[in-house]
């Protein structure tokens, strides 16, 4: 398994960034985190994982959260409901 160099990923710091911009290695990655920003936009509130799994179609959601944690692209409060957040 390899890991990402230093500043080889660019990571989420405004809103106005294109998720395509960002070379996420995995597209499943990139599809939560683009739906988990259109739906935050949508509802002014942090989707639950439940509806990011239902919009991405996807049953690994909260496995692919956990990872895009660990490369600081979202944040998230342990213990807390709805508090998986793109970084700002």
């Amino acid at each position: 398994m390899t890991t990402d160099a230093p500043g080889q990923l660019e990571f989420l710091c405004r809103a106005d960034l294109d998720l395509d911009e960002l070379r996420l290695r995995r597209g499943d990655q990139s599809r939560i985190a683009r739906v988990l920003r259109e739906l935050t936009d949508e509802a002014g509130y942090p989707p639950s994982i439940r509806e990011i799994a239902d919009a991405v179609a996807l049953s690994a959601v909260a496995y692919h959260l956990r990872a895009l944690k660990r490369r600081g692209i979202v944040t998230h409060t342990p213990h807390r409901s709805r508090s998986y957040q793109l970084r700002r």
